[in-house]
């Protein structure tokens, strides 16, 4: 695979992959800083009262950080630094006391984050304050308030997959046991905690690629080199974890995608059901009103029952008398109750 992508020796594999992940780092922290230093100009031109730009392109750009490295690169880091301690005989020592510098640093650097969400109390603190949502907010806001510490079991797991791609190189039996453990683990805590919110279908989605997961690698058991399964079956295997991830990629991202962009488009048009204002309700076309929509119906329905409460109150207190008679008191209007008061 090193020669594929222009690595002639195994031992060039994770220098290059370190070089070009800070390069990536560097490029992406340059266009943040581009980004706060054009509005940042765009205030000062148009007199605009002075932000703390500050604090928030601290937390943003390294909440950016945390995302790349910990979210798309983690596995990578940890597979390809562990292969590296593999190949430690053949390579320089300075390669390999830089790969475990870089365990330690993710390990300790992932211990830290995932202690700090468990300690925080309230947990609702990590959704509400904007800095600790923009710099620790990639590792859990895809999860449900009470779900948090979810992140911790998704951190652990990537690890172990690394580990086992990594590390346990010269026995491709106990790659696909350590897999597969790492899989129905996955889907027994997706079950267990549902971490995602229900409304958003994400519990059953992420279980099902869980599983899809865990059926591919059981089917790559046919390549093991022991097993000496003949080439024509190793060839219909290959076919069907082709067709299982063409499957989940047509069924599990395009046509979701495309779902969402009908929907998109035909709110933008003005269609689905009208709101309380006569605004389109939000949220998709096939799921249920939104919970905005109820709250509303609900403090409307709240303000009539206050209004015929007061009305009926000045009724009982103030009666008023027969037109003509000396104590004849027009009735005062009743004034609706403005949704401000409603605490």
């Amino acid at each position: 695979m090193g020669q594929f992508v222009g690595m002639t020796r195994a031992a060039d594999i994770w220098a290059g992959t370190v070089i070009w992940l800070l390069v990536i780092l560097a490029a992406v922290t340059a266009i943040i800083l581009l980004g706060f230093g054009l509005r940042w100009l765009h205030h000062s031109v148009s007199h605009i009262a002075e932000q703390d730009l500050q604090s928030k392109n601290t937390a943003f750009t390294m909440g950016n950080v945390v995302r790349i490295v910990f979210n798309f690169f983690l596995l990578p880091l940890v597979s390809l630094s562990m292969f590296q301690l593999v190949e430690a005989g053949s390579s320089p020592v300075y390669v390999v006391a830089l790969a475990v510098i870089l365990l330690v640093l993710l390990v300790g650097f992932a211990a830290w984050l995932l202690y700090l969400i468990f300690c925080t109390r309230p947990r609702s603190y990590l959704f509400d304050d904007l800095p600790t949502v923009l710099l620790y907010g990639p590792l859990y806001n895809t999860f449900s308030d009470g779900a948090a510490p979810f992140a911790l079991i998704s951190v652990l797991l990537t690890c172990m997959r690394g580990v086992a791609i990594g590390a346990v190189q010269p026995s491709g039996i106990a790659q696909i046991a350590i897999l597969a453990i790492c899989e129905v683990t996955m889907i027994l805590t997706l079950i267990a905690f549902r971490p995602y919110e229900s409304p958003t279908s994400m519990n059953a989605y992420h279980t099902i690629f869980a599983l899809v997961r865990c059926l591919t690698i059981l089917l790559c058991v046919a390549f093991v080199p022991s097993l000496d399964i003949p080439d024509p079956a190793k060839g219909w295997i290959g076919y069907v974890i082709l067709i299982l991830h063409g499957m989940v990629l047509i069924f599990g991202f395009f046509l979701n995608a495309i779902q969402t962009l009908i929907e998109v488009v035909a709110r933008q048009a003005g269609a689905g059901d009208v709101g309380v204002q006569g605004e389109a309700a939000r949220g998709g076309l096939v799921k249920v009103r939104s919970h905005s929509i109820d709250f509303l119906h609900y403090i409307n329905q709240y303000k009539s029952s206050l209004t015929y409460l007061y009305r009926y109150l000045v009724s009982v207190n103030y009666p008023v008398a027969p037109p003509g008679s000396a104590t004849y008191r027009a009735e005062a209007p009743i004034p609706r109750l403005p949704c401000s008061t409603l605490t």
